[in-house]
């Protein structure tokens, strides 16, 4: 059984931690991949569950392409600017109507309660 595998984007000091911090478990493949100002790339062998990267380094651009291309992984942003997460959904949905989109929004808000 494989382990789950954690995708660290960037070279920051953030990053090095949180790295530490995952290898340290044991129970996790953690991978890094190059700077945040290099475009992230899909990674062939062994899928991330999971992408963390440094919400104060990246490009919000680079962000919502990789997101748009690759919905499989959950994307967790990291912020030392006021301790800060951000959780980004790994859904991509494709709606043909009004009524498609109106039955998403509403979905979210219940899920909000």
């Amino acid at each position: 059984m494989s382990k789950p595998t954690v995708l660290l984007e960037g070279d920051s000091l953030l990053m090095d931690s949180i790295a530490a911090l995952l290898q340290s478990d044991g129970g996790l493949e953690v991978r890094r991949i190059g700077k945040t100002s290099d475009r992230l790339q899909p990674q062939e062998i062994n899928p991330p569950a999971i992408v963390l990267f440094d919400l104060d380094r990246i490009e919000a651009g680079l962000l919502l392409e990789f997101l748009t291309e690759n919905p499989g992984p959950a994307l967790i942003g990291l912020s030392l600017t006021g301790n800060k997460v951000l959780l980004l959904s790994r859904e991509l949905r494709t709606v043909a109507t009004r009524e498609e989109l109106q039955a998403i929004i509403v979905e979210q808000l219940r899920k909000e309660k």
